[in-house]
C-alpha cells in the first residue's frame, strides 16, 4: 500500500515538474534573437607566437591567470580553441613552455604536467606528480625544456620527463631543501642546474647529468649574505654560462660561472656610466638562451641593454623611457625589439641588432594605443620575411587593462581584445533617457510659473510638431535601412552616418533611447582593472570606454568588490543621469571616488576625468535612499577612525531631521563579529558614528557572506492565501541581513552556521547551524526568504536550503515597519535539498511590481544557466499533501531538484567561470533581465510567469482584424434589417 502510494505521488511530481519545464524552452527561431555571449580568455600571463604551422605565425599561444589556455587567430583574434582548467591554486598556470611542435603547461603548484596539440587543443599526455613548487618558483623558473626532455624543479625536488609521452627518467631530492629554498632550474651541455637561497648567507647551485639517471655532479655553496627569496632579489642564467642576480640593498649586479664558479664578483650598477640617473625598481631580465646580451630594469621607464664579457658587464645601449623589451632569433639575426613611450598614447616600436647594438633599418614604427588601454605591460613580437626580401614582424601587445592588441606594420591595430571583461566586480543596468519628443512632454507638463494659455498652447503645438516630425524621420530610416535599423549596433549607425555624408547625424543618439518596454537598456560595467564599460544590452557591443589607472578594488577574505551606486536616474529630466563607484587607491590605499555619467561614460566633473582622492581609508559605504534638490541620492562613507563622510557634500543639513533613524553596520570577517553604528552630529560640518549594539559570533567563525536585500525589489503581496483561505503574512523586515560563518568544532570537524541579524538593533532572529558543511556558500535574500548553497562533506554532496519567515495569521502593521517596535519573532520554515551538480552562483528574479512569480537562477560548474521556479525550494512542500495542501498549489516533497534541459536559459551557449548573475526588472511585468558574468558575459530574458501581459508573435492580427471589421458590419447590417423589418410591421 505505501509502494502504491509512493508512485501515485511520484507519478504526480512527475507531471508537475512536466508542465513547469517548458515554460522556458526556445524555438529555432528564438535562439539568438534575445540573447548573446561573448567569450573571453582573461588576463596574459604567458604569450608566445605558434610557430608550429609551417612557422605562419598565424595563431598567438596564451596562458591566462584565469587558468586559461588559449589560441588565437592572429587575423581576427578570435578564439581558435580555449582550454579552462580547475578554479582555484588547483588550475593555476605555473608556467608554459612553446618549441616548434610542442607545447607543455605546468599547473596546480607543480602537480599536473601536460602536453597539447597547438593545432586542436586536444591533450596529447597528462602527469600527476606529488610535488609542488614554491610560490616564488613560479612562471620560467619553474621548468626547463628542449626537444626532448621537460625538467622541473618543486620545493625539495627535481625531476626530468619526456616531452614525447611524458614518462618519467629520473627524479632526485634536492639536498638541503629545509634550509635551502630552490628557485631557479636550467639546462644545457647535458647538465641541469638548479640554484637555491639560504636566507642571508649563500647561493647554492647543484648540477645533475641529464643521463645517467640524473647522477648528481656536483654541490657548490657560493657566500652571499645579499641572498634573499624576496623580490628584492632576481636571478638569471646569461648565454647557459653565467648566473647573475642584482639585488636592490646596494644596486648591485652579481655573476658567477654556472659551471665551476666559486664566487660571486660584484659590479655595481652606477659603473656602468649611469650617473644620475635614477634606480627605484632594479630588474634584470634575459633575452637569449645563448647569447650574453641581457636587459637591466632601473625604473618602470628606463632600461639598460648589456652584455657579459669575461665575467663582468659591458654597457651595450642605455633605452630611456623604454617600457618593454623582447628578443628573437631568426634564421640570420638576433634581434632585440624595444618598445618606447613618445607621447601618452603614442609608442616606438624599434628593432636592436643584438651583435652590433644598433638598430635595424627601416624597422622602426610608431603604434597608437587608445587612452583607455593604459600603457602596455607584455609583448610578444614574431618575425616574418616578406617577399622583398626584408624583414617584417608582428606584434602582440597587453596593456594595463588587461586588452590584448594586435600590430601589425606599419603601427596598424588590427584587433582588440577587451580581457577586462572576464574580471567584472560590478554590474547595474541603467535605464536609457526618453527620446527628445518625450523629453519635449516633460518639459511641457513641467513646472513654468508664469505661464499663460498661449504660451501653454504654443508648446503644446511645437511639442505634437516634433513628434509628427521625428515620425517622417523614422519611416524615412525604416525605408532606407529595410526595417534592420533595431538590429544595428551603434558602431554599424556611425558607419552608415558617414556613408550618407552626414545624413543621419542623431541616428545614433536615436538608437539609444528608451524602447516602449524598457527592454533596451545600458550596462555599466567596473572590472577588476579599473575599467568601466557602457554596453548595450541589444547586442553587446561597446558603447564607451573608461580607464581609471589609480583605482584598485577592495579585498576582504579572498573576495573583491568595487562598490557602484545610482546616485541619479534617467527619470529626472534635464538633470543627467549620475554613477558613483567607490574604490581604493592604489598608491596610496585612500578612498577613491569617481562620478560619471552612465549613458555617454563622461566624468560628471570633467577637472577629475579619474576620480577624486579621499584622504581617509573606507571601513563601509551606503546610500540611502533620500534624494536632495537636485535628485541626487545620499551616499555616507564611515572610515576608519568612525567619522561619517556625506556625498554630496552639501547634503548635510538635509539629513539633520533624519540622523536619529539611519544606522549603518559593520564587519569584521576574520575575527567573526558585526557592529551597529548610530549617527551623530558633532559639528555643522562633520558627522560621526557611535557603536550601539555588537553581536560576536562564538568560536573561531570566519563570516563569508553577508546579503542584504536589494534595494529595488516591489513586495506585491504582504500575506500567502493558504489553501483554507487563510493568510499566512509574511514577515517583511528591511533591515534583515543574512550572514553565513564557518568554524571548526571542538571534535575538528567543519561546520556552517547561518544568522538572520536585525541590521538595526543588533537582534538575532533567528540561527541554524549545519555539521560537517563546508563552502563555497552562495546565498541570495529576497522578501521574507533567503537560499544557500553549500557541500555537506558527510554525505560528500551539495544540499540547498531555504528559510521563509512569516509573522503569523495575524497583520501586526500593514503600513509601515520599525525596527525599534518590532512584531514578535517570526515562524520560519525551513528545508534543505539535494542539488545533483555544483553551482557557482544564485541569483533571484526581479520584475517591475513584483506580482510575477520569483524564479531562481543558477549557474552550474558544467556551463548551464538553470532557470528553477521558486516553487520547487518552498519549504512548506509536505510529504504527504492533503486537500488544502493542493489547493494551494504545494508540490509535493522530494529531496532531489529536478533539472531538466528545458530549464537552461542559454541551451548550449555555455557560460564558464562565473562569478555573478544580475538582474534587473523591465518595463514588462513578466519580464527580467538578466546578465551571468565571469570569464564569459551572457544576456537574455527571462519570464518566470510566462508572457502574461504580451501577445505572442504569430498572434494574427489580421484575422482578428477580419472578424472584427465583419462583426461589425453584420452589426450594422442586421440593424438595418431589424429597422425595416420594425417600419413594415408598423404599417401593417
Amino acid at each position: 500500500m505505501a509502494a502504491t502510494m509512493r508512485s501515485k505521488w511520484l507519478l504526480c511530481c512527475i507531471v508537475i515538474f512536466s508542465h513547469c519545464g517548458p515554460g522556458t524552452a526556445l524555438y529555432a527561431d528564438q535562439v539568438g534573437k534575445f540573447d548573446w555571449r561573448r567569450q573571453f580568455i582573461g588576463k596574459s600571463e604567458f604569450m608566445e607566437f605558434d610557430e608550429s604551422q609551417s612557422g605562419s605565425g598565424r595563431r598567438v599561444l596564451v596562458a591566462t591567470e584565469s587558468n586559461v589556455l588559449a589560441s588565437l587567430n592572429a587575423r581576427t583574434g578570435e578564439i581558435v580553441w580555449r582550454q579552462i582548467f580547475q578554479s582555484g591554486d588547483s588550475g593555476r598556470i605555473d608556467a608554459m613552455h612553446h618549441k616548434e611542435n610542442t607545447l607543455l603547461t605546468l599547473s596546480g603548484n607543480g602537480k599536473y604536467l601536460r602536453s597539447w596539440d597547438t593545432a586542436t587543443g586536444n591533450l596529447i599526455w597528462e602527469e600527476i606528480t606529488d610535488n609542488k613548487i614554491e610560490q616564488q618558483t613560479r612562471k620560467s623558473t619553474a621548468m626547463y625544456s628542449d626537444k626532448e626532455h621537460i625538467a622541473v624543479l618543486t620545493q625539495s625536488t627535481v625531476f626530468l620527463r619526456s616531452t614525447k609521452d611524458g614518462s618519467a627518467l629520473w627524479s632526485n631530492q634536492l639536498p638541503n631543501s629545509d634550509t635551502v629554498k630552490y628557485h631557479w632550474i636550467h639546462a644545457s651541455d647535458k647538465v641541469v642546474y638548479v640554484v637555491g637561497v639560504a636566507e642571508n648567507s649563500h647561493l647554492s647551485i647543484v648540477s645533475y647529468s641529464l643521463d645517467n639517471e640524473g647522477e648528481q655532479i656536483s654541490q657548490r655553496p657560493l657566500p652571499a649574505a645579499w641572498a634573499s627569496s624576496s623580490s628584492k632579489v632576481s636571478c638569471v642564467v646569461i648565454g647557459n654560462t653565467h648566473l647573475v642576480c642584482i639585488e636592490s640593498l646596494t644596486n648591485s649586479l652579481h655573476s658567477v660561472a654556472l659551471k665551476d664558479g666559486t664566487s660571486f664578483q660584484n659590479i655595481p650598477v652606477i659603473a656602468l656610466g649611469l650617473q644620475g640617473s635614477d634606480i627605484t625598481q632594479p630588474n634584470i631580465m634575459p633575452l637569449f638562451s645563448t647569447r650574453p646580451e641581457f636587459v637591466i630594469q632601473l625604473t618602470a621607464e628606463h632600461l639598460v641593454l648589456v652584455r657579459l664579457e669575461g665575467g663582468g658587464v659591458k654597457l651595450v645601449q642605455d633605452l630611456p623611457k623604454t617600457l618593454l623589451t623582447t628578443a628573437v632569433s631568426t634564421t640570420h639575426q638576433d634581434i632585440i625589439v624595444t618598445l618606447e613611450r613618445k607621447t601618452e598614447v603614442v609608442y616606438i616600436v624599434s628593432c636592436i641588432d643584438a651583435k652590433t647594438g644598433t638598430k635595424i633599418k627601416d624597422s622602426k614604427q610608431l603604434v597608437t594605443i587608445p587612452k583607455h588601454n593604459g600603457q602596455p605591460t607584455q609583448v610578444s613580437v614574431f618575425f616574418f620575411s616578406k617577399k622583398d626580401t626584408q624583414l617584417g614582424y608582428r606584434v602582440m601587445l597587453q596593456t594595463q587593462d588587461y586588452a590584448l592588441t594586435f600590430v601589425q606594420q606599419p603601427g596598424k591595430i588590427l584587433w582588440t581584445r577587451e580581457e577586462a571583461l572576464s574580471t567584472i566586480l560590478s554590474v547595474e543596468m541603467v535605464d536609457l533617457p526618453v527620446t527628445d519628443t518625450e523629453a519635449k512632454f516633460e518639459d511641457e507638463f513641467g513646472s513654468h510659473q508664469g505661464d499663460d494659455i498661449f504660451s501653454m498652447f504654443m508648446r503644446r503645438l511645437t511639442t505634437q510638431f516634433a513628434q509628427l516630425q521625428g515620425y517622417v524621420m523614422s519611416l524615412k530610416r525604416r525605408l532606407r535601412h529595410g526595417h534592420q535599423h533595431e538590429h544595428l549596433t551603434v558602431q554599424d549607425v556611425k558607419l552608415d552616418k558617414n556613408s550618407n555624408n552626414g545624413e543621419d547625424d542623431n541616428e545614433d543618439d536615436d538608437y539609444m533611447r528608451r524602447d516602449q518596454f524598457n527592454l533596451h537598456k545600458m550596462i555599466v560595467i567596473v572590472t577588476e582593472s579599473g575599467k568601466l564599460y557602457g554596453m548595450d544590452s541589444e547586442d553587446g557591443s561597446i558603447i564607451w570606454r573608461h580607464f581609471l589607472p589609480k583605482l584598485s578594488y577592495f579585498e576582504r577574505n579572498g573576495k573583491r568588490s568595487l562598490p557602484m551606486f545610482i546616485q541619479r536616474t534617467t527619470a529626472h529630466f534635464p538633470h543627467p543621469p549620475q554613477v558613483v563607484i567607490v574604490g581604493r587607491d592604489k598608491d596610496s590605499g585612500f578612498t577613491r571616488l569617481h562620478t560619471f555619467n552612465p549613458i555617454t561614460g563622461k566624468p560628471s566633473n570633467p577637472g577629475y576625468p579619474y576620480g577624486s582622492l579621499l584622504e581617509f581609508q573606507l571601513q563601509q559605504v551606503t546610500m540611502l535612499p533620500f534624494m536632495d534638490q537636485e535628485f541626487l541620492k545620499v551616499i555616507l562613507l564611515l572610515d576608519t577612525q568612525q567619522k561619517v563622510h556625506v556625498l554630496p557634500a552639501g547634503d548635510l543639513a538635509m539629513l539633520k531631521d533624519k540622523l536619529p533613524s539611519i544606522y549603518m553596520f559593520t564587519v569584521n570577517t576574520t575575527e567573526g563579529s558585526v557592529a551597529g553604528h548610530a549617527l551623530r552630529q558633532i559639528s555643522d560640518e562633520q558627522l560621526e558614528s557611535e557603536v550601539v549594539w555588537n553581536v560576536q559570533l562564538p568560536g573561531d567563525q570566519v563570516i563569508t557572506n553577508v546579503v542584504a536585500k536589494r534595494p529595488i525589489e516591489h513586495v506585491h503581496s504582504q500575506g500567502r492565501v493558504l489553501g483554507d483561505r487563510s493568510v499566512l503574512y509574511k514577515y517583511l523586515n528591511p533591515n534583515l541581513v543574512a550572514i553565513t560563518a564557518e568554524g571548526i568544532d571542538t571534535a575538528g570537524k567543519a561546520f556552517l552556521n547561518a544568522y538572520l541579524i536585525d541590521a538595526v538593533t543588533g537582534n538575532i532572529i533567528f540561527a541554524t547551524n549545519h555539521k560537517r558543511a563546508v563552502g563555497p556558500i552562495h546565498m541570495i535574500h529576497s522578501e521574507n526568504w533567503i537560499v544557500y548553497e553549500y557541500w555537506n562533506s558527510r554525505f560528500r554532496r551539495h544540499e540547498i536550503t531555504v528559510l521563509e519567515l512569516f509573522e503569523g495569521s495575524k497583520d501586526r502593521n500593514s503600513t509601515t515597519f520599525s525596527s525599534l517596535d518590532p512584531p514578535n519573532m517570526p515562524v520560519v520554515a525551513r528545508q534543505s535539498y539535494i542539488l545533483p551538480v555544483s553551482i557557482q552562483s544564485l541569483a533571484t528574479t526581479y520584475t517591475e511590481k513584483g506580482i510575477t512569480n520569483k524564479a531562481i537562477l543558477m549557474a552550474l560548474q558544467t556551463g548551464g544557466i538553470l532557470n528553477m521556479p521558486k516553487q520547487f525550494l518552498d519549504p512548506r512542500r509536505p510529504q504527504i499533501p492533503t486537500a488544502a495542501h493542493k489547493e494551494e498549489g504545494l508540490v509535493p516533497y522530494l529531496p532531489e531538484l529536478p533539472i531538466t534541459t528545458e530549464a537552461f536559459i542559454n541551451y548550449n551557449q555555455t557560460v564558464f567561470g562565473v562569478r555573478g548573475i544580475q538582474t534587473t526588472p523591465a518595463g514588462l511585468e513578466s519580464t527580467c533581465l538578466v546578465l551571468v558574468y565571469g570569464l564569459d558575459v551572457f544576456f537574455t530574458r527571462v519570464f518566470p510567469s510566462k508572457m502574461f501581459d504580451v501577445l505572442k508573435d504569430d498572434f494574427d492580427y489580421y484575422f482578428i482584424s477580419t472578424v472584427v471589421v465583419g462583426l461589425l458590419a453584420a452589426t450594422l447590417i442586421t440593424q438595418k434589417l431589424a429597422a425595416m423589418k420594425t417600419l413594415k410591421k408598423a404599417w401593417r
